[in-house]
């Protein structure tokens, strides 16, 4: 069954997105999380790429850029929503294990 959330061939910062609201934010609340990302120093690698279509990279490259999604989510619950019922889609609270150790 197709994902109707996730464009036919989305660029890696619609997939990672997408993938934010598919764990309980809404969309102007992933795209304030991606905008943080992006300016991130640390992010400078990706310069230039993040409108490149995410099937062109492997799935590999995409998990590692969400370890830094993960830690920009938790910023931005902590400063603007700190009761977000999806926190912990990001600790790793819901699967035993805490990402954040």
């Amino acid at each position: 069954m197709p994902n109707h959330l996730i464009p036919a061939d989305p660029t890696i910062r619609q997939r990672l997105e997408t993938m934010l609201v598919e764990r309980g934010m809404f969309p102007l609340q992933a795209q304030a999380v991606m905008d943080a990302v992006i300016a991130d120093p640390a992010s400078e690698p990706m310069n230039g790429r993040w409108t490149d279509t995410s099937s062109g990279y492997p799935t590999s490259l995409l998990a590692v850029i969400w370890i830094s999604v993960e830690r920009h989510t938790l910023a931005w619950i902590d400063a603007n929503l700190p009761l977000a019922w999806f926190r912990p889609m990001f600790t790793g609270e819901l699967n035993g294990k805490d990402s954040n150790a």
